[in-house]
């Protein structure tokens, strides 16, 4: 009997017994293993027959039970056993040995009926259940402690919620509400524009927006007394100054309906004529200031022509000869200076100033 054929006949007792067989080792409860130890004997008859000789062998069938899961052995059967087998006689090699099926069927009886099967089926069972509880008590652990953070992660924005709604409480009544309602003053509204700006989705965000909307005309009169207030209207009233009624023009910019715009533009309307002749010299002014800047300029230009040119009359006067392209050129030079210098007195003479070298023209002494 081969190898295939006694797991084929292992396979069919096993099955006939009540177990199920699988193929793959890795799903296996329990694994049998069968071995065959044999050693030749004398035979009785040693009978040459067709070219054969008869052997005679003496065996042992050894079945072991062996747990998958450890590989502990459940339980060993030994059957001894005598076989017989032939071989050619010019040739060599294993023989094969026919194991008669009695002994392996008492072998596997043996196995069956010693109960250390069932035991071991009754272990895995409870290990079974074993294992099934511990994961019961594992998904029940996981349920509890998934519940007990939920419901601390509700716990936690319910606090958080009860801390956003009384800041937002706290800020609203610290923003002054009611002084914002009925304005007295500019800053009045200053605490609920802070509040809307910090919380736009607040519970009272809605009010303040109300309060603020109410208190528009009551803050724009505050607004217009505040910059009449401001206003220099006696000032503008006898301007010495081109500047004078310019917060006057922009009260009036900035209030063209004001309580005052009235007032502002009648005031305005009797120093337009002052204003404008102040504007006019100031311009005047202004423009004299630049020309004795220029003049000032032309001045010290001639005093530096007039000392190239005693320097070059030396020069010329030591070398014996003229350079007569340089004093064209110096010529060109002082007519223009001349020229500029009588124009500028005369506008400075037509503003009505007289200059003062010493004190109007700056110098590096």
């Amino acid at each position: 009997m081969d190898t295939r054929a006694i797991a084929a006949r292992v396979t069919d007792l096993m099955m006939s017994a009540g177990y199920a067989i699988v193929q793959d080792a890795r799903a296996a409860d329990v694994r049998i293993d069968v071995s065959i130890p044999a050693r030749e004997e004398k035979c009785f008859f040693n009978v040459n027959l067709n070219g054969k000789y008869r052997r005679c062998y003496e065996g042992t069938l050894s079945v072991t039970a062996i747990a998958a899961r450890d590989t502990a052995v459940l339980i060993q059967v030994r059957q001894d056993f005598s076989a017989s087998g032939s071989v050619d006689i010019e040739r060599t090699g294993a023989l094969t040995i026919d194991v008669p099926n009695k002994e392996l069927e008492r072998a596997l009886a043996a196995v069956r009926s010693s109960g250390k099967l069932e035991a071991f089926a009754r272990q895995l069972q409870e290990w079974e259940r074993d294992r099934a509880r511990k994961e019961q008590v594992a998904r029940e652990k996981k349920v509890r402690e998934e519940e007990a953070a939920r419901l601390a992660e509700e716990k936690r924005k319910a606090e958080e919620a009860q801390h956003a709604e009384r800041a937002d409480d706290d800020a609203w009544a610290a923003s002054s509400p009611d002084a914002c309602r009925q304005p007295h003053e500019l800053t009045a509204c200053e605490g609920v524009r802070k509040y809307i700006a910090e919380y736009g989705a607040g519970r009272h965000a809605e009010q303040a927006q109300t309060y603020l909307k109410e208190a528009e005309p009551r803050l724009a009169l505050l607004v217009d007394e505040a910059n009449w207030k401001g206003t220099p209207v006696d000032k503008c009233a006898r301007p010495t100054s081109s500047t004078d009624c310019e917060k006057v023009e922009a009260y009036i910019s900035n209030h063209p309906t004001g309580t005052h715009a009235a007032e502002a533009m009648k005031v305005l309307k009797g120093a337009s004529a002052r204003v404008a002749s102040l504007k006019k010299s100031e311009q005047a002014r202004a423009d004299a200031a630049e020309a004795i800047e220029q003049l000032c300029q032309t001045l010290q230009s001639l005093e530096q022509l007039e000392q190239a040119e005693k320097m070059q009359r030396r020069i010329d006067a030591a070398s014996g000869t003229v350079n007569l392209y340089q004093k064209r050129q110096n010529a060109t030079a002082r007519i223009y200076l001349r020229d500029q210098r009588q124009k500028l007195m005369s506008e400075i003479a037509a503003a009505g100033i007289h200059l003062d070298r010493k004190r109007d023209c700056k110098t590096d002494d």
